[in-house]
């Protein structure tokens, strides 16, 4: 019979009767159950808060049901009451009546459990130091701390990942004369697991056992949380072992963080399994668990999986939440299945589960990261409609959408539109919108965004500078770049290593333009930053180094880029092979290391080898080696002496202008005429033709042997060449 009147303000009479009326076990079992039920509720509604006062007197009057009572009820009935104290009817006969109960019980007093109740309050500030500060403060106003207290202190750490504050305060809590329990330790475990320290957290598991506290299935998901989070499967299934060994049932949380693993280590087979496992056990799946499943089959981009998981669970009675549907849209996004993703952003909007605005934020990124635009569009609308005012971050994902659709226009419409709606550009707006205007090459737009930014706190990162940076050499505007450099310099800070990327760039830039000696300073510069030199870097020292007037110096970058150590390519060989113009001695050693390195000849290589062998007038040689080429041309694409995006290349064009031209040079050179002639019919057969410019340099090397070899040469180039004019 329920209690709607404090009984501090009821009649005797009421309480006579009240105290006199004989309950039975099960009337208290199902009172209690439905302050449970209550308490669970969100307390952020009136009508809630006066319910649960309301079951709470009901039980308080018979003191048989206030004995069924646990401190968890009487400290959320605490902190409800300290909560809404501003809003709630007769707070201060509820507060008499509270302390009335707390003296007649033998509770802790009433401004203890206020205390205890701001704990939680700070979980998101709270440090060993303010634990401390806390017990001596409850000390200094004549309050002795209670087990409630230390527990929640150590939940409180734990939950931020300090095990070690955690360890500490129970230390405090034994000295104080508080028994040791398993709930403590669980502080502890779930401290170290959260703070990526598996190892701690296995020894203060076993420091518990020795302790002599039960080790439950709840106490041993923790320490396997601590292994999978650092990735660490085969710790995780001993503990597992362990804890099946020792008859310890698993529940479905111990489930989810083995599926977990098995899918963050891309496993499926073994993830799988997981739900075997789960049936054996009795156990139903839960939403969380087919979460962590169909999320990992998205991210394997197994679509069709991903889509049959997802029936399996609503065919299972298992309600998608809103994260499921997210991760669905998204799913069909990367799939380009725009119409089933509307599917199921429809079907969210039918279920009945209330979006939120990260809901309605995370919708919009996810269409917007599949290009549908339109959509992600309509979804911003729904979410206007819902009253939910849009922030920066919905405006930031509508125009990275369009930038990345290559749509500026569009972009530049809804920063008009934000600062229409007073909603100010962030750092993120400015980042965005230059990335956009330097993919559509508008550099002088991208360099007025980028004024914007600089005038923020922290607004350019090392990444932007190195996208501007690189725009301004594209478009030959090395100043402004250079300005862009000294910039970054002030902007982000001695203490930071110049950027690789950046200087690779500006050393790059003038390597190619030939100018050695420059482009060498800016490698310095680089390796003064921190950095060595990369691959590429390497391959266009080297180039640059082959065609200076001092090409020996391509073989000491060589030697330094073996050392250090890299594995250099057959772009880097090729240019070596240029080098030896300067000492064909070394031909052959080159060929013996791109040998032992085993990189492949391509058509290039061929090329230089076959100038090389005409040039030290070993024509057979370079005859030979056309032979070679052409042979190796017709085989198939998959195999030697070609790259595969060389052969690729060659599917189309099998025969490259590199080779095809030098050998036709040499032939004309050497004043082989025949195989001149012989050369342009396998290049006309590849459907190579010799241009203008070409076969006037083949004519004047041509020039030095007799008429009738300048004669069938020209011939066969297709020039009208006669007796008299070949003399001449």
């Amino acid at each position: 019979m329920p209690y709607t009147t404090p009984p501090s303000t009821a009649s005797n009479d009421t309480r006579r009767d009240s105290t006199s009326f004989r309950l039975t076990f099960a009337q208290i079992k199902r009172w209690i159950s439905e302050l449970d039920d209550s308490l669970r509720l969100p307390d952020d509604d009136q009508q809630t808060q006066l319910r649960t006062w309301e079951l709470f007197v009901q039980i308080c009057e018979h003191p048989s049901a206030r004995a069924g009572l646990a401190a968890t009820h009487v400290r959320k009935i605490a902190r409800m009451l300290m909560y809404h104290a501003d809003t709630l009817p007769g707070i201060e006969e509820k507060l008499e009546y509270m302390d009335e109960q707390t003296k007649s019980a033998g509770w802790p007093s009433l401004e203890l459990y206020i205390r205890n109740a701001h704990i939680p309050r700070s979980r998101g500030t709270m440090t060993k130091d303010a634990a401390i500060r806390f017990l001596d403060d409850m000390r200094a106003n004549g309050l002795d701390p209670n087990g409630d207290t230390f527990s929640l202190l150590m939940d409180a750490l734990g939950s931020r990942g300090d095990g070690d504050a955690a360890g500490h305060i129970m230390q405090l809590a034994h000295h104080a004369g508080m028994p040791i329990t398993g709930d403590m330790f669980q502080h502890i475990l779930l401290g170290f697991a959260r703070g990526g320290r598996p190892d701690d957290a296995l020894q203060w598991f076993r420091e518990m056992e020795r302790h002599g506290a039960e080790a439950t299935a709840r106490h041993y998901s923790t320490v396997m949380s601590a292994f999978a989070k650092a990735w660490r499967r085969d710790d995780l299934l001993l503990i597992y072992k362990e804890m099946t060994e020792r008859g310890v049932r698993p529940t479905i949380v111990t489930f989810n963080i083995m599926l977990g693993l098995h899918c963050s280590l891309g496993d499926m087979d073994a993830a799988t399994s997981v739900f075997a496992l789960i049936d054996q056990e009795g156990l139903e799946p839960q939403v969380d668990t087919y979460n962590t499943l169909i999320t990992a089959l998205v991210r394997l981009k197994r679509q069709e999986d991903a889509v049959a998981a997802f029936e399996k669970m609503q065919e299972s009675g298992i309600q998608p939440s809103k994260h499921t549907y997210a991760i669905m849209i998204h799913s069909c996004g990367q799939a380009g299945m725009m119409i089933n993703a509307m599917r199921y952003y429809r079907a969210l909007l039918a279920s009945g589960l209330k979006i939120n605005h990260y809901h309605y934020t995370v919708l919009m990124a996810a269409f917007a990261a599949a290009k549908d635009m339109e959509t992600s569009v309509a979804v911003f609308k729904d979410m206007m409609e819902a009253r939910y005012a849009p922030t920066a971050r919905n405006f930031n994902v509508l125009i990275s959408g369009w930038m990345r659709q290559g749509d500026v226009k569009k972009a530049e419409a809804v920063l008009d539109k934000m600062k229409v709606a007073g909603v100010e550009p962030t750092r993120t707006t400015w980042r965005r919108m230059i990335r956009g205007y330097l993919a559509a090459g508008q550099l002088d737009e991208a360099l007025a965004g980028f004024a914007k930014l600089r005038q923020m706190p922290d607004g350019p990162t090392i990444g932007v500078y190195v996208h501007l940076i690189n725009a301004c050499w594209d478009k030959e505007l090395q100043k402004v770049g250079l300005g862009l450099l000294d910039d970054f310099q002030i902007t982000i800070g001695a203490a930071e290593l110049m950027p690789y990327a950046i200087l690779e760039r500006i050393a790059v830039s003038y390597l190619k333009a030939n100018e050695l000696t420059v482009g060498m300073q800016w490698v310095g510069k680089l390796r003064l930053a921190g950095h060595q030199p990369r691959s590429y870097l390497h391959g266009q020292m080297i180039r640059a180094a082959a065609h200076s007037p001092t090409p020996q110096l391509a073989f000491e970058l060589y030697e330094a880029m073996v050392a250090q150590p890299l594995v250099p390519t057959t772009y880097v060989f090729n240019h070596l092979l240029t080098a030896c113009r300067a000492r064909p001695d070394l031909v052959e050693q080159v060929l013996a290391d791109m040998t032992s390195k085993e990189a492949k000849l391509d058509h290039y290589t061929y090329g230089i080898l076959i100038r090389l062998r005409s040039k030290a007038n070993r024509f057979p040689d370079a005859w030979s080696l056309w032979i070679d080429y052409i042979g190796r041309a017709n085989t198939a694409p998959e195999e030697p002496p070609f790259s595969a995006r060389q052969m690729q290349a060659c599917t189309v064009v099998r025969v490259h202008p590199a080779p095809a031209y030098a050998i036709l040079m040499s032939c004309a050179f050497h004043g082989k005429s025949d195989e001149f002639t012989t050369v342009l019919e396998t290049m006309r057969e590849f459907g190579l033709e010799v241009n203008t410019q070409a076969a006037a340099r083949a004519m004047q090397m041509a020039s030095m042997h007799p008429y009738w070899i300048r004669a069938k040469i020209g011939t066969a180039l297709g020039l009208n060449i006669d007796t008299e004019e070949v003399a001449t």
